[in-house]
């Protein structure tokens, strides 16, 4: 299986504070079946988590990749970030200071959760115009797509790909989320769960209780396409099918 979207680059935001909780994080994964990993830490949160592209930030993943290796865990970890939308994000998409998942046409961008949906059509909008697919990180936790859900089956037909977290599906962020998340994926309008992970103890990367969920409620066939095949095809830069 494959995660697209964790916080377990230690130190940069509020997921992972150091080296030690990164490795139990990367373990747990693995031992519920994941073997890759997209480390995707917040960025352009002004004043808070920046994390724009830089030689330090690319160092601190390639020593997280080399404790993975060091522990003997046979994960493989892609770089990306979680971008929040701003006014200036095509420009940040063409200087490099954000970047893409695993430097595919695939970007992670997440919203305020307050956030008017005119204004995420507008920047959903541009990101399509200059080529790249944008990645809508956990739209279930958006107010008003939980108040107005259906705006997600335009945002799939659009070519836009519907990321939902894993703590949704089981009432993690209220059950006004939880109502929506399971919306979406009743309606088939999703193309990947991620953990979303935060630490080794709240908000982690086990897959077990999802895997177990998508098993009863749905099938072996779309907990596959949801938690492999559509991931592997954003980290693999390919089309995912149906877009």
């Amino acid at each position: 299986m494959v995660d697209i979207h964790t916080h377990i680059l230690p130190g940069v935001d509020d997921g992972s504070d150091c080296f030690t909780e990164s490795v139990q994080m990367v373990e747990m994964a693995y031992e519920t079946g994941v073997d890759r990993i997209i480390v995707t830490p917040h960025c352009n949160q002004r004043g808070r988590y920046e994390n724009y592209m830089s030689q330090k930030l690319k160092q601190l993943f390639d020593q997280l990749k080399e404790r993975i290796k060091e522990e003997g865990i046979p994960v493989e970890l892609f770089l990306g970030m979680e971008i929040m939308a701003s006014q200036d994000l095509i420009s940040l998409i063409e200087k490099q200071q954000v970047v893409s998942l695993n430097a595919s046409r695939y970007y992670l961008i997440e919203f305020s959760f307050d956030t008017e949906i005119s204004w995420m059509n507008r920047m959903l909008q541009s990101v399509l115009e200059i080529g790249k697919i944008p990645v809508i990180a956990h739209p279930e936790r958006y107010f008003e797509v939980q108040k107005f859900p259906d705006i997600v089956q335009e945002w799939k037909r659009r070519g836009i790909i519907i990321q939902l977290n894993k703590g949704s599906v089981f009432g993690a962020f209220g059950r006004r989320c939880k109502k929506a998340a399971k919306y979406l994926m009743k309606n088939d309008w999703i193309h990947c769960i991620a953990s979303d992970a935060h630490s080794p103890y709240m908000r982690t990367t086990s897959m077990e209780e999802l895997q177990d969920y998508l098993l009863d409620r749905y099938s072996y066939q779309k907990m596959e396409e949801w938690m492999t095949k559509n991931p592997n095809a954003i980290i693999e830069n390919k089309l995912i099918e149906g877009l």
